[in-house]
């Protein structure tokens, strides 16, 4: 029996950040210049009042450009047309920002992801457990989870349970 048959279809993602969603990114060749394009234009942004909220900034290097990336959820929509022309004004200032329209979209906010993930890590752990002391029972021996797949628990798992193919390894004695 798979872990994922008991405790997956508990699972409830819920989404809270939605709208339309506008991505900014920002060409420099160091992460400190890419990452401070962002933040200036996120500031003339938040002086002008647009209601958003930004994801998390990323950052990638290639040869020796860094990209640097925030995607904005604007919460209405209506904001839009004024946010676009703001951005086209901005970029007169700054040549290497890029933006596109991304459309509507929902996310999860990444600090609840990671309460997921931990709350997720610990019901799995417990019911790897429980599941294992019910095979013992019936084997007349005790049962744990494996220390390597414990491991694969904390780290792994919870993204194998949400994609539906995770199982579980115990060492009875």
């Amino acid at each position: 029996m798979e872990i994922s048959d008991t405790i997956s279809s508990k699972l409830e993602l819920k989404t809270n950040i939605c709208g339309e969603a506008i991505q900014i990114s920002s060409r420099a060749d160091s992460y400190g210049k890419a990452l401070n394009t962002l933040r200036e234009v996120q500031k003339s942004l938040k002086s002008l009042e647009f209601n958003f909220k930004e994801l998390s900034f990323t950052a990638e290097k290639r040869k020796e450009e860094v990209t640097a990336k925030v995607v904005l959820i604007l919460k209405n929509p209506k904001g839009l047309s004024r946010l676009l022309w703001h951005l086209e004004n901005v970029k007169a200032n700054y040549p290497t920002l890029v933006f596109s329209l991304l459309g509507k979209k929902c996310f999860f906010p990444t600090s609840e992801l990671e309460r997921l993930k931990q709350n997720l890590r610990r019901k799995l752990l417990k019911e790897a457990q429980k599941m294992a002391d019910i095979f013992g029972q019936k084997l007349g021996m005790k049962c744990r989870l494996d220390k390597l797949q414990m491991e694969e628990f904390k780290l792994l798992l919870p993204q194998r349970v949400l994609e539906g193919r995770a199982k579980a390894i115990w060492i009875c004695h």
